[in-house]
Order: C-alpha cells, then structure tokens, then sequence
C-alpha cells in the first residue's frame, strides 16, 4: 500500500474509534489494497465528532487550579500573593496552550480526513501526498516537553509558598529547619545515587556467580548424562522466561506510585522520593536485562550442544567462579557501609520532614486552610498534568512477533527458491524485494507473494568472469530511472545494471554499503579506509566527497571501525553502522565528527549496547532501526535516549518465526512492514506492523 494510502487509512481508523463507527464497506484500489469507505449518515457523524473533540478530561484538573488559585489569594498572607501570581500565570498559560494545541490539532485532522476522503472519490493528484504528510507534521506537538518544564516550575512555586507561609507561622524555628532540611537532601541525593550504583554492581555479581554455578553444575552433569541435561537446560530457560513478567510489573508499580504514597507533605519530599523512585526503576531494569542476557546465554548452549567441550568448560568456569566469588565479599562490605550512611542521613530527613509537619500543623486554623489550598493545588497540578501527558503520549509502531518468510527459507542452496547468506536488501513501492545473495554471488529479485526469485544481475554464477558479481553486500534500486546499484564486495567496485548491461560506476573501492539521497547524489561506505563518500549521479570520474570518518581507524568521534551499512535522511545527514566499534553514528551535513546515537558502550547485550551492528534505518520521526547482528534482534533507538529497546527477535539465535540468527539489512514498505535479511537462516523475514 502507498504512503498516502496507509496515512489515510491510519488517520480514518482514529477517527472512527473515538466516534464508535466501523465502515459499511470497502472499496478497491489499484494496489490491491482495501481502503474502508463510509456511507453519508457515517460521514456526518465523522464530522461532528472531530468537530467536538475537545481537551475536556485533560483541561478538567487545570480549571480545578484556576479556581483554587483564585480561592487561595484571599486565604494567605499578603506577602503570597506575587508568588501565587506568578503560580497562577503558569496555569493560564499552560491552559491556553492546552486548548490551542486541541483545537490546532482538531482542525489538522478535520481537514485530514476530508482530504483522504477526496482522494478516495477522486482519485490522487501529484500534490496530495505532500498535503497529507504535512497534514501529519503538523499534528506533531512539543506540549510533552513544555508540560515537563511545568511541572518542575510549579512544584518550586508551591514550595516558596509552603516555605513563606512556615516562616510566618513560626519564622525562627522553620528557618533553621527549612535550611537543615535542604543540607540533608543533597546528601541524601548524593548517597543515593553512590547506592544505587553500588547495589547494581553487588548484584550483577551475585547473579553472575549464580549463573556461572549453575552452568559448572549443568556441565558436570552433561558428562555422564549430555541428553538429561540439555532438557534440564531447556527446562531452566522456560522457568527463567516465567519470571520477566515480574520485572515488568515491578517497574511499572515504581512509575504508577502516586503522590499520597510518597510521604506526608510530600512537596518537601518530592526531590527525594523522585529519586529513589527512579533509582527503584533503574535497579530493576538492570535486574530484568541481566535476566534476559542469562536467558540468551543458556539458549546459545543449548542450541551449540553437540559442539561444547564440557570437561574444557567445566575447567574454565571453576576459574571465573574464583575471580567473581573474590569479588563479592568486599563488594557488599562496601554496600554495607553506604546502605548504614544511606539509613541515617535518611532518618534524619524524615525526622526534619514530620518536625515540618507539626509546625504545619499547629499553625492554625486559618494557616491550615491554607496549606490544605495550597496541597489541594500540588494534587491537581500532578494528576493535570499526568492526564495531559497521556493524551499526547506518542504511539510507536509495533510488529507481529512470529515473522513470515517472504524469501528463501528453503535452505542454503543455489536454487531460485534458496537464498546463500542475504546481505543487503531493498524493498520498491510494489513490495517487490531486491537481495544481495551474497554467497551465490547475484543479485534476486522476488516478486510480491512470488515462491522464488529472478535473477537480475551476475547470470552465470562464475566468478571472476565478465558481468559476474563476487560477493555483493548491497543493493539499492533507482525507481525513477530504473536502475539497480550493486556494492559488489570482492571485485572492489560499484556497478551499475540496465537491463542486463552492466556499468561500473567506481573503480577500487572497498565497498560496502550503499544509499542514495532526495537530490539523487550516491553515498558509498567504504570499509579499508574507514569513510563514507558521496558521489553526484554521473560524475564517477573524480573521488568524491568524504561526508563521514576519513580520519583513520579508531574509536573517536570522527573516526570509524569498519563502515558497513549507511543510510541518509531527508537533511543529508548521514547514519552509518559503525560495525566493530558497536555504534551507530550520525554525521550531519558538512560535520567534521559524528554523534553517537546508538550503542557506544562495546560489545554486548544490554539495551545500551550493540553487537557488530548491520543494517539501518531512520523513519520520519528520527527513530533509528538497527540490525543488532550479534545479539540476533532488531533494535530500535531514539536519538537522545540512553537505551534503545528490541523491535523483533531478541530470543536467542534460532530458525523460529520470533527468532533470528545474524540479521543483516533491514527496510520497511510503505504500510510499515518490517523485513530483515535473516543472514545465517538464508531467509528474508516480514514482520508485519500492528496498527
């Protein structure tokens, strides 16, 4: 399904679930793909629900503040009421961009929908695809961020009002209390985070000489009876499976813990009880990777079996258990010793928080009321803004789990339905699949729900011989000029093929993967020289531009280790799988050095790292698609986030339908299906996206 196609589709689907209306019937295009149609009542009733789509729920607890801020300026003292002003323009201007942005976001869809539905009575013009993906733009909104600088603004005003009114109350003894008060919580801050991060390394200790017990015992066994311990070994990785829900809850009971639970006169607190919320999180998200990285440990046993020296490993893991078990000890003294800090200055805070609380308590009626106003006022500022949250909470695409094979899969072989080692692949607006059959030394194309290929480039399968390919990695087609470009690996070129006649494009050139630009200018990585280089089409004669790395083998910011696969977005900068250094890096246009954006923390199979990262892509919202090759998943990162988070596969190497075994290139076709070049499995993957 076109682009166009699937936003109207998307866009239509949104709108009949917030009104309750399924389509009457649906109507035929020409690719084949249904596009649902409404009847006049339906259209009408489409209509008036955009035109009633208002903020109600999200602006409810807002209006609350307004009321009470209005209520509260006649409560408290005089010398408040700036303060409280200035609380008060926070929640009209915060109220007014709420509306604004629900109201911009109404009219964007009305004309949305009356657009797509023009399109399907019609028919396309070349305009319409624009209109709609700025139509798409235009209902993204920066109101998250905006909100969040909210919330920490307005809980620093409602503190000043709760410091000023303590201080009129009882101004000598909250003064000193309110100061000894602040000293305890950057200790308290301070010790907390040396806590945390010595309660991650005490406890991926103890887990580590768990794991490594419990393989040393698995090996001895396998040593008298290999069959029964293999099933043991399936049978601890099912119990092992059972527990990740656990995590899962845990961290989501740490992020719903709300306001009430975070002790009495909790704005005081709320510096605190923050952070030892996401310290809770952190702690048991490192806890839920760990478990996963066991779970694959065991899977890569289980799957290598019949190739594992047991008397070998036995011997092997006798030492690793000495070096971990050395470790533990001086590990949780250490731990001991800030968890007593930890305790203490805990206690003391706490002590200083509830001697708040009298005072607060016994300022009097009037002084109670408002301080009730003023807690009344936290509340609803933490639950509006929650609620706003939510309702612009962004929707990331998911895909099926269990894949379907769309290429190959029919084992290693030369056959047209078989597949050698796929590399890079591309993917054409009929769904069409382009492969680099990188073993075979071809390039196949496979037709949209074709049982096997066609070779398209490299016929006689001899290498060495005229028009032959050796070993290509990628392959990009020009839609426009219908021209198909080739990394052809081994032969140390970039070729170009027309119906059948081959031209090379770049002599000499480690190559390895391939991208082309809106402009049409080609971007090639090459490997030995660590770089990439841009071309304009048709002026090969000169040596291009070098647009990323050039600056020799290494781990710095503007050096690369082995460039593999690229891609460039609608701005020209350049991604690149900067594959032995574990990270993706982006390059902007006429950057002399790189950020990273994915991985960088070496080798391994944390959600912060990657493993020989192979093929990439970058959607329209900045996300970025990583075929994590030696982890066997697919990952994706948000630019700016820590860690990225699995997409597909991450369940151990293997043939199943959820599983991978070394992914190479990825794509996306133009309804968001997900397809990987499943190398080792000598297979093309399909996840399809769930809308």
């Amino acid at each position: 399904m076109p682009i166009r196609t699937y936003l109207i589709n998307q866009l239509i689907n949104s709108i009949c679930r917030l009104n309750g209306i399924e389509p009457s019937h649906y109507v035929q295009t020409t690719t084949e793909e249904p596009l649902r149609i409404f009847n006049a009542g339906e259209q009408v009733r489409i209509a008036n629900g955009i035109k009633e789509l208002k903020p109600d729920n999200s602006l409810t607890n807002f209006s609350k503040i307004s009321d009470m801020i209005k209520k509260a300026t006649g409560m408290l003292p005089v010398d408040l009421i700036p303060i409280l002003q200035k609380l008060s323009d926070s929640y009209s201007n915060t109220t007014m961009l709420l509306k604004a942005n629900f109201a911009h976001a109404a009219a964007i869809s009305s004309k949305f929908v009356v657009k797509g539905y023009r399109v399907i009575q019609r028919g396309m013009n070349n305009d319409d695809e624009k209109v709609l993906k700025k139509f798409e733009q235009q209902l993204n909104t920066d109101i998250i961020n905006k909100l969040d600088a909210l919330v920490e603004s307005s809980r620093s005003e409602l503190l000043e009002i709760y410091k000023q009114a303590l201080q009129n109350a009882r101004s000598k003894k909250v003064t000193t209390l309110l100061k000894e008060k602040d000293e305890l919580e950057t200790n308290l801050t301070r010790i907390s985070e040396e806590l945390t991060k010595k309660s991650s390394e005490c406890g991926a200790n103890q887990e580590k000489i768990e794991a490594l017990s419990y393989e040393k015992q698995l090996f001895e066994k396998a040593l008298q009876d290999p069959t029964g311990a293999k099933k043991e070994a399936t049978k601890k990785i099912k119990i092992l499976r059972l527990q990740i829900p656990a995590y899962e809850n845990k961290v989501q009971q740490h992020l719903d813990t709300p306001s009430e639970e975070r002790g009495s006169f909790w704005i005081f607190s709320w510096k605190v009880r923050g952070i030892h919320i996401d310290n809770g999180i952190k702690i048991t998200r490192e806890k839920l990777n760990r478990l996963i990285q066991r779970i694959n440990t065991l899977e890569a046993i289980v799957a290598n079996w019949s190739n594992i020296d047991f008397v070998n490993r036995v011997s092997k893991l006798n030492g690793e258990l000495r070096t971990y078990k050395g470790k533990q000890s001086p590990l949780e003294h250490e731990y001991k010793q800030l968890k007593k800090s930890y305790d203490l200055i805990g206690k003391n805070f706490e002590t200083v928080i509830q001697e708040i609380d009298e005072v607060y308590k016994s300022t009097g009626t009037d002084d109670i009321n408002s301080f009730k106003m003023v807690n009344e006022l936290v509340d609803a500022g933490y639950y509006g803004v929650q609620s706003i949250a939510e309702a612009y909470e962004p929707k990331f695409n998911k895909w099926k789990q269990n894949a379907i094979t769309v290429a190959g899969g029919n084992g290693e072989g030369q056959q047209l339905n078989q597949l050698c080692y796929p590399e890079g692949i591309f993917i054409d607006d009929k769904k069409n699949i382009f492969i680099a059959d990188f073993y075979n030394h071809r390039i196949v194309e496979w037709k949209y729900n074709a049982t096997e290929g066609q070779i398209i480039a490299s016929e006689n399968g001899q290498v060495g011989e005229i028009n032959q390919l050796n070993h290509p990695t990628d392959v990009i087609v020009d839609q426009q000029n219908h021209l198909i470009i080739i990394a052809d690996y081994d032969n140390k070129q970039v070729i170009q093929w027309l119906n059948h006649d081959q031209q090379i494009l770049i002599h000499n050139i480690n190559c390895y993967g391939l991208a082309m630009d809106k402009n049409r200018f080609l971007y090639v990585s090459n490997w030995e020289k660590n770089e990439v280089r841009r071309w304009k089409m048709g002026e090969y004669d000169n040596k291009g531009i070098v647009v990323a790395g050039g600056n020799g083998q290494g781990d710095q910011v503007n050096q690369l280790n082995f460039p593999s696969f690229i891609f460039v977005d609608k701005d020209q900068s350049v991604y690149v799988s900067d594959t032995y250094n574990h990270r993706v890096m982006k390059w902007r246009k006429d950057a002399e050095e790189g950020t990273i954006v994915a991985g960088g923390n070496g080798d391994g199979k944390n959600l912060n790292q990657l493993s020989s990262p192979a093929g990439i892509f970058v959607d329209d919202l900045g996300q970025i698609y990583v075929a994590d090759q030696g982890n066997h998943r697919v990952m994706r990162w948000r630019e700016k986030k820590e860690e990225g988070e699995i997409v597909v596969g991450g369940n151990g190497q293997g043939y199943q339908p959820n599983q991978l075994n070394s992914p190479n290139g990825l794509s996306f076709d133009d309804e968001g299906n997900l397809y990987v070049a499943d190398d080792a499995n000598n297979r093309i993957q399909q996840f399809e996206t769930i809308l």
